[in-house]
């Protein structure tokens, strides 16, 4: 089953316009606060009418607006897991989970009811209400929900927003597994591209009402299209650039020239490079050797991020905030390097991108 959408919707200071088709089982759609993400879901499952345009999940036409089709959403299959997950507070486990169905106008399943509580671990808690279980517990009674409608589609807006740090690992391994018979297709939208990685295959990045760029994660990863996409995926090293020759680039707020590892025409862009991609120079690599002054650290339990900026641009007098870079590596190295003010580090052609600018 695949989604085919191809909408339109202005604001008075937005413009929504989003064409994707699409075939992932599991599709990620990834956007800072703002970018339209909930929008989409929306628009999929009729709580918001485009003004133009179609969506098509498989070979069922949800909208098109030529056509004059806009099915109410009780008629389109959709299941649909909120945010805060909306359960109703005056309701219990069971009687919240149940209310899916009659909503879109179902004959009610006791039978399915009871086996949705019982994959989903809430038989015990039948008769509690939202506030007596835990942020987990409630949305697994949001997810059974929204899957007790038998949808063809399954919409996740942010569904690990509202859990604690330590618990969203754990969550997001159930929630594959709580999906993992389920046939239909699912979009799960996020700020956090970790999320987005760990749950889907495929993963699209949308930025100010349009999609910039979608594909298989680890290719979005190592390949962005545009300086938004490699933003928005988590790199934190960006700064203009320009074209020196096919595959080498020059950086002038870092001070320093590149080597990348594919070919290029346009004379300006922008250079992007990975925090954990960047290496300790072994001595054997020929081409994007650097010395660096580490200018200070922030440390996590297990990484250590390296604020640095390169020496020769330092010595030059580059502007220092310009050229601050970032370098994530494990404590292993970290208690390896730990005391050195400077480092030679090799930054792989292949990780050294450039970018076209969509950013003005």
């Amino acid at each position: 089953m695949g989604i085919d959408i191809r909408i339109q919707k202005t604001y008075k200071n937005f413009k929504f316009d989003i064409n994707m088709h699409n075939d992932a089982k599991m599709l990620g759609v990834l956007g800072p606060s703002g970018a339209g993400k909930s929008m989409l879901l929306k628009c999929i499952a009729g709580l918001v009418k485009p003004d133009d345009g179609k969506v098509v999940i498989g070979n069922r036409v949800l909208y098109d607006s030529e056509k004059n089709i806009d099915l109410p959403p009780q008629e389109r299959r959709v299941g649909f897991l909120f945010q805060n997950y909306c359960l109703m507070p005056h309701l219990n486990v069971f009687d919240n989970i149940a209310f899916g169905p009659s909503v879109s106008g179902q004959k009610y399943d006791r039978q399915r009811i009871d086996m949705l509580m019982e994959k989903f671990q809430l038989t015990s808690l039948a008769q509690r209400r939202p506030s007596e279980i835990s942020g987990g517990q409630q949305q697994r009674v949001a997810l059974a929900r929204a899957l007790a409608v038998e949808p063809d589609i399954l919409l996740l807006d942010e569904p690990f927003s509202a859990l604690d740090n330590h618990l969203k690992v754990h969550m997001i391994q159930q929630m594959l597994e709580d999906l993992s018979n389920y046939q239909g297709m699912v979009i799960m939208v996020s700020h956090n591209i970790d999320e987005a990685y760990r749950l889907c295959d495929t993963i699209a990045v949308i930025h100010s009402g349009k999609m910039i760029d979608c594909g298989e994660k680890r290719m979005l990863i190592d390949h962005p299209k545009t300086a938004s996409s490699a933003r928005i995926t988590g790199c934190k090293n960006i700064a203009p650039a320009m074209r020196i020759n096919n595959t080498q680039i020059a950086v002038p707020n870092w001070g320093i020239e590149l080597k990348t590892a594919s070919s290029f025409m346009y004379t300006h862009g922008i250079a992007a490079v990975r925090a954990n991609f960047i290496r300790m120079a072994a001595g054997t690599e020929r081409e994007n050797i650097f010395s660096i002054c580490i200018r200070r650290t922030i440390e996590t339990p297990f990484r250590v991020t390296l604020i640095f900026s390169f020496s020769d641009a330092h010595e030059n007098g580059q502007n220092e905030q310009n050229g601050l870079l970032h370098w994530e590596i494990g404590r292993d190295l970290w208690e390896t390097v730990q005391g050195q003010a400077s480092l030679k580090i090799h930054i792989p052609p292949e990780s050294a991108l450039y970018l076209i600018s969509d950013e003005d």
